[in-house]
């Protein structure tokens, strides 16, 4: 079976037509290669950029653990200032009720005082009409004339 020359120039015409198909398909395949190199290096920079907000996340995280922290911190400090100043208060107050117990008692020992220098004074009234008189064995009370 000769191959006619129709038939040669048929299949050198598909020939080129599969040539030109598979030229289209390399194109299309190498330009597949670079949008898939674009995605690549696009998906790339978004998982830099999802590092870089995972670590500012944490970064935020850290600070926000030590400002409760401190939080908790500060109003325990703040408790303790509370209670030292109810301390005070408290002393304060005790001192306030000493100090006037103090002054009542100044106050009875200044009565008492002047009631035991009134006394002392009757008394040496009293004794003062007494007298002794010399010359006796025993020496008698007398009452002055």
């Amino acid at each position: 079976m000769q191959a006619t020359s129709a038939q040669v120039h048929d299949g050198f015409a598909r020939s080129e037509q599969v040539s030109a198909a598979l030229s289209q398909i390399v194109e299309a395949a190498q330009s597949v290669a670079g949008e898939v190199q674009s995605v690549t290096a696009v998906a790339e920079q978004m998982s830099a950029s999802v590092q870089q907000v995972l670590a500012t996340v944490s970064t935020v995280l850290q600070s926000a653990e030590e400002n409760a922290r401190a939080a908790l911190e500060m109003s325990s400090g703040s408790e303790q200032v509370s209670s030292a100043i109810a301390s005070v208060a408290s002393i304060s107050e005790e001192a306030a009720a000493s100090a006037e117990e103090l002054t009542a008692a100044n106050e009875e020992v200044a009565a008492s005082a002047q009631e035991l220098a009134q006394m002392a004074q009757q008394l040496q009234q009293v004794v003062s009409q007494f007298r002794y008189e010399e010359g006796e064995a025993r020496p008698a009370l007398r009452m002055a004339a």
